[in-house]
């Protein structure tokens, strides 16, 4: 299984950006460059266990730690991950959840694109994955949750949340990442090579220089 892209919104230094991946890459940049940011919001997407905990986000993961308006409503973080290369298996079990990712557009079809627009070389089979978190002002906590973003719910029907099992599931088809534990460089940028996130089993895969235009 890949990782393909990564969209964040309102988490920790990041007011809104996107990631795209493509190989195995390494982080590296200065302190607060997104480094941590990243890991996290995947952590918070495909972590196993990130959730069952009673903690699972807090004030710090809010951008400017802000997560009520100046209206006074929560303000949510939303993060979204698009998966491919899955499993024949996985693939059938989640066919539901299915979509199609543009290898060489680096993008999902839309409603616009042609049913046989599914059937080109370039275009495999794509899971999207999305993570909302917020304030509850009632049970004066923090929510969080992952869904499978598509399809959307009907009206009145509540989205199809990614079970516990599942993320193990996806887990267990990626390549276990080697440990690089200090990075350093004079300025914001990706090259090959590979991350090591503990709580994760996944491969981070990058784009070159694609983590810097996030808006911070």
């Amino acid at each position: 299984m890949q990782i393909r892209r990564l969209i964040l919104s309102n988490f920790r230094g990041v007011k809104a950006g996107q990631v795209n991946f493509d190989g195995h890459t390494i982080l590296i940049g200065g302190n607060s460059v997104g480094k941590s940011t990243v890991c996290e919001a995947l952590d918070l997407l495909l972590g196993p266990d990130r959730l069952s905990r009673s903690n699972a986000i807090n004030e710090h993961d809010f951008h400017r730690r802000t997560y009520i308006d100046e209206d006074g409503e929560p303000v949510k973080i939303s993060l979204e991950v698009v998966l491919t290369d899955l499993s024949p298996e996985l693939d059938k079990k989640y066919r539901a959840h299915r979509e199609y990712w543009d290898i060489e557009k680096q993008t999902l079809l839309d409603e616009e694109d042609e049913p046989e627009d599914t059937e080109r070389d370039r275009v495999i089979p794509a899971l999207r994955i999305a993570f909302e978190g917020q304030y509850d002002k009632e049970e004066d906590e923090f929510t969080a949750q992952t869904y499978f973003a598509s399809p959307p719910p009907e009206e009145g029907e509540n989205r199809v949340r990614v079970s516990t099992p599942s993320k193990r599931e996806f887990g267990s088809t990626t390549n276990k990442p080697t440990h690089r534990s200090s990075m350093k460089s004079t300025n914001c940028s990706t090259e090959p090579g590979s991350f090591y996130r503990p709580a994760l089993n996944i491969s981070l895969r990058m784009r070159s220089r694609s983590l810097c235009f996030a808006s911070f």
